[in-house]
């Protein structure tokens, strides 16, 4: 039931149909801990990067922090979780935070995106630490 739940927001995600698919994604988060841990790959059907990000992509940044979290709580250097703890900080406006996840991640970065976001980042931050 759980993986059905999972695979449910993912589709309905798919198809254009966010504010279900968001619901479908909680039943699944709520329900995470009954995923077969021996059995499954949990990088695979792990539902909170997927809620997280779907909740960022809605603006509903404050319960994504939240799912976040959790995800970085469990494991610190999650590659997803800590770019998008990274762009929501960012998206707070607290780059020094932004930086600190998109560093935990920048060697594992497959396409270059938070090597730019890390960047412009310290950019910003010289420019505000160094104004002319």
């Amino acid at each position: 039931m759980v993986e059905a739940s999972y695979y449910l927001g993912r589709a309905l995600r798919g198809l254009g149909r966010e504010e279900e698919a968001v619901e479908w994604l909680r039943r699944a988060v709520e329900r995470y801990a009954e995923f077969e841990r021996e059995r499954y790959n949990f990088n695979r059907l792990d539902p909170r990067p997927e809620l997280a990000d779907l909740l960022m992509e809605l603006e509903q940044d404050e319960e994504a922090a939240d799912v976040v979290a959790k995800i970085l709580q469990e494991y610190p250097g999650h590659l997803r979780g800590n770019r998008y703890a990274g762009i929501l900080a960012r998206r707070r406006g607290d780059l020094e935070t932004a930086a600190k996840h998109f560093e935990e991640i920048a060697d594992r970065d497959g396409d270059g995106r938070v090597g730019l976001a890390l960047r412009e980042i310290r950019e910003l931050l010289a420019q505000v630490s160094h104004p002319h």
